[in-house]
């Protein structure tokens, strides 16, 4: 890969053999256990996953899109970034709470806080990245 991208820096990060793997919001096939987490994910506040039809999804998790919170097609991304149900979400987020997406309520991924040292001072800045978005938010 450095090969072909000379300019970009690439960064391989290798899990270890004692690393306990996220359930895939529930839709992991060798994972059953579904756990009631009440943690911030941060997935929704960085990231915006867009299907080939449009569709918005809440996550990368979200490979079926169940949930669609808007579409590329119809609407821009600053509306769909901005709409009600989003902010909602990420709102209920903060707070821990999961339980708006049946998905979500299943699903064990923590967001940064199990991030290696060397990347902690990253999840701070996306948590602080969070805030200004939403200012009114207590987390």
């Amino acid at each position: 890969m450095k090969n072909k991208f000379p300019n970009k820096r690439i960064t391989l990060l290798q899990r270890s053999s004692h690393d306990i793997l996220s359930n895939r919001a529930g839709l992991a096939p060798n994972k059953k256990d579904k756990v009631s987490l009440k943690a911030c994910c941060k997935y929704p506040f960085y990231q915006l996953n867009i299907t080939a039809n449009g569709n918005v999804g809440i996550c990368c998790l979200d490979v079926y899109v169940e949930y669609p919170l808007g579409n590329v097609n119809r609407q821009t991304l600053k509306e769909i970034w901005g709409g009600d149900i989003y902010i909602k979400f990420r709102q209920m987020l903060l707070k821990g709470d999961r339980s708006l997406f049946k998905m979500c309520q299943g699903c064990d991924f923590r967001g940064y806080t199990a991030l290696p040292k060397k990347y902690r001072r990253f999840g701070r800045i996306l948590d602080k990245f969070a805030r200004v978005l939403h200012p009114g938010v207590k987390g």
